[in-house]
């Protein structure tokens, strides 16, 4: 199934559907009189280049430590969250929106209004919306007096703008007026046949603001905040008039709405001002060239792009059902699940992937490159103690190793901010990244409190995305254009650890991200060292001295990663068996908590192997989570469905599969965290495919979690580690037939085999 329909127009965001190019957004309402497309660009932030560290922070580690050592942990929770926290990150920000009101005739005075009785559910006929994902194309029809009108959107790469088409079945029938809204401060020009958009970001925004009854955000002229522009331009057999802002257009037959948004953002940190780029004129030679194209010459052009990337890899579940989406979505809440939702829902998350994160563009935030808030949700960052690393978990899997390209970049530009927060807030060598990061790659602890803030271990997880696409690839210029980077978190790593009175290697100080537990009647976040950055630091330097005996000529750095494996403090077991989650036993203050950090070693990490206690601990951690309220959020239903995919239980994987459909989407297949999130889209995907193919270099393993209840299906180009492309099928307990190829070669191929399927090369 590769089509999101319905019957219906959006009447709400989380209802509209999206569309993007990896820098420009929109979201599509498909309103039949008033068509609305809400428009996001990826350098669209606040705030402005400027270090955001504080140089007083560093000299309180000492007595951190000694608070720590001495148990002293409410004393370290107070200490940290007066003395260490650094300042919030900054906001991802909307456009505005592209309106298009149809007219009843040329009287541009006479448009469509609510209650018109012209205008009912009843002169409207065969109403219908979709999302093509083959195509990447939003179109909606409906019959209208007896004429047609059709319209289909796209958001080009090749061509860098949207393009939207509108026709209409009677010639010279089509009547319209559209314009740009914009949801920051601006100033509008109208031209001919177009309308330009120019504005500044603001300087700064209250996260809080709303509860305050505040000013959302706020304009300093003496910060070097965000340029940008938005331009409009029509291009029709009919006429145009331009008034205002507004562009009308009459008797046209058909028409193409293209729209291209630019900002001044160059980089972190240059002055976007004095280095920025040239929008106004990208922006113009944009639209100039696009308008030289008709929009079918634009969609070849498009598709060109697009259709290599999202033809790779494709799976089947059960049969297929051709009903309308939402209804789909109505007989899974009614405990009727249709299997053809979840692979839905796997092609959706691709779609998404392909159109929120390409080469050359900033890599994919916690709404992906969609955002409708002038203060979004959790300021629509990047948030690295789960959500960014998630976006990227299904990436390498699904055959789409190029939209895993931007991380990289991000990552080197981490690096090099995170050097100054390293030094100043954790007084070591090397970089840090704490757990929010924006546009302009703030790294030191940002928030209002311990709980959040104080993580320094974002930096060495998001590492993590090295090696995963050098396992699926087995690029080793990756490795060595990437290595600076891997090394430099180590020189953090080692500042930070030191050897406790047990003898191992433990952290100055840690926190299990975003939970607490009660110490005498208290909540505390900060403890000694947790399973969470156990987990993390022996996957960084496993993987990491992998890689130096890979490259070769990197003794001293492998001699680093040795020492501290071999002395990191290990996981422990609860006295109720499961992953204790901090360095004590402490009375858990949240057991069902959205965060399942000490399950790191088990997923990502693929430390802990079946047959150890440590697995079965994972079990019962997992158990115990769930049958407090644990996965009440989106993508921590995600996680949870990886999670039991490498426990190898595939009935409670596939239950959480189902689960994500009831409590956690919305009607346009967005992730629910509530509100949206898309890390969850990205996680579903990477679980689904975790249930499908479980991989190592050299093992794969097919069918290794599935549930009785998926009973037949198909897979067809799923990458496995090592650089292999895995396609089988199974039906009635078989797997039907099966062929593993690596660089277009056939390295293993059979029929009628019992499944799980465990394959060696």
């Amino acid at each position: 199934m590769h089509k999101l329909w319905y019957k219906t127009e959006a009447l709400t965001w989380n209802e509209a559907l999206p569309l993007g190019n990896g820098r420009l957004g929109a979201m599509a309402y498909s309103g039949a009189v008033s068509e609305k497309f809400m428009f996001n660009e990826e350098t669209l932030w606040g705030g402005y280049p400027h270090d955001r560290s504080n140089p007083e922070a560093a000299q309180y580690i000492p007595q951190l430590k000694e608070l720590i050592q001495n148990k002293k942990y409410r004393e370290a929770d107070k200490l940290v969250t007066e003395k260490l926290i650094g300042t919030e990150a900054s906001a991802y920000l909307p456009f505005g929106t592209l309106t298009v009101d149809l007219k009843k005739d040329s009287d541009f005075s006479m448009r469509y209004a609510p209650g018109d009785s012209s205008f009912s559910e009843s002169t409207i006929k065969n109403y219908r919306r979709e999302l093509d994902l083959k195509t990447a194309v939003v179109s909606s029809s409906f019959q209208f007096n007896g004429n047609t009108i059709a319209r289909r959107a796209i958001v080009s790469k090749p061509d860098n703008v949207f393009a939207a088409e509108i026709c209409a079945e009677q010639e010279s029938s089509l009547h319209f007026d559209a314009y740009l809204s914009c949801a920051i401060d601006h100033s509008v020009k109208s031209g001919t046949d177009s309308v330009l958009i120019t504005g500044r970001c603001p300087a700064d925004i209250d996260y809080y603001a709303k509860e305050k009854g505040a000013q959302k955000y706020y304009y300093d002229e003496e910060k070097d905040t965000i340029p940008f522009c938005g331009m409009i331009k029509i291009v029709t057999d009919g006429s145009i008039v331009c008034s205002g802002g507004v562009l009308s257009v009459s008797h046209a037959s058909r028409a193409l709405i293209l729209v291209s948004i630019q900002t001044g953002y160059s980089s972190w940190c240059k002055s976007p001002s004095k280095e920025g780029k040239d929008y106004l004129a990208l922006c113009q030679k944009d639209i100039s060239g696009a308008s030289r194209f008709t929009f079918e010459e634009l969609l070849r052009r498009h598709l060109e792009d697009y259709q290599p990337l999202y033809s790779r890899c494709e799976i089947t579940l059960g049969e297929e059902d051709s009903r309308p989406t939402d209804e789909l979505l109505r007989d899974a809440a009614a405990e009727k699940f249709p299997q053809s939702l979840a692979a839905l829902m796997f092609h959706f998350s691709r779609y998404l992937l392909i159109s929120c994160s390409r080469e050359g563009t900033q890599p994919s935030n916690l709404q992906g490159i969609w955002n409708r808030e002038i203060m979004p949700p959790w300021r629509s960052d990047y948030t690295v103690n789960i959500n960014t690393e998630m976006n990227y978990w299904s990436a390498e899997m699904s055959g789409l190793p190029e939209c895993h390209m931007p991380i990289f970049p991000f990552l080197k530009e981490l690096s090099q901010a995170g050097r100054t927060s390293a030094k100043n807030h954790f007084g070591a060598n090397g970089w840090v990244l704490c757990h929010n990061c924006d546009v302009w790659r703030l790294t030191s602890p940002a928030g209002i409190g311990a709980m959040h803030a104080f993580w320094p271990m974002g930096g060495l997880w998001l590492c993590r995305e090295i090696w995963e696409h050098y396992d699926y690839t087995r690029d080793t210029e990756f490795l060595k254009e990437n290595f600076e980077t891997l090394t430099g978190a180590l020189d953090f790593l080692c500042d930070w650890l030191y050897k406790g009175e047990d003898g191992f290697l433990t952290t100055v100080a840690s926190t299990s991200p975003e939970n607490r537990y009660v110490l005498d009647g208290e909540l505390v976040s900060v403890s000694g060292i947790t399973a969470m950055d156990i987990g993390i630091i022996d996957d960084f330097v496993t993987y990491t001295g992998k890689i130096c005996e890979i490259l070769g000529g990197k003794e001293d750095v492998k001699k680093k990663c040795d020492y501290i494996k071999k002395h990191l403090t290990p996981l422990k077991i609860t006295s109720d068996g499961r992953i204790m989650e901090w360095n004590e036993e402490f009375q858990e203050h949240e057991l069902g908590h959205r965060h399942i950090s000490h399950m790191y070693a088990l997923h990502p990490a693929g430390l802990i192997q079946e047959g150890t206690p440590l697995f079965d601990a994972c079990k019962k951690t997992l158990k115990t989570r769930l049958e407090n309220g644990g996965g009440h959020t989106g993508w921590s239903n995600a996680w949870i469905i990886n999670q039991f995919a490498r426990l190898l239980d595939g009935e409670l994987a596939y239950q959480y599969v189902k689960n994500m459909f009831i409590k956690s989407t919305y009607k346009n297949l967005f992730d629910a965290h509530p509100p949206f999130q898309i890390d969850g889209n990205f996680g579903f995907a990477a679980g689904l495919g975790e249930m499908l193919v479980k991989s190592a270099p050299n093992e794969i393993t097919l069918l290794p979690a599935v549930s009785q209840e998926m009973d037949k299906g198909a897979v067809h180009g799923m990458r496995a580690r090592g650089g292999y492309s895995v396609s089988f099928s199974w039906a009635d307990g078989k797997i039907s037939e099966y062929r593993i190829t690596k660089d277009g070669s056939e390295i293993a191929s059979g029929n009628n085999k019992p499944y799980p399927l465990k394959l060696l090369f």
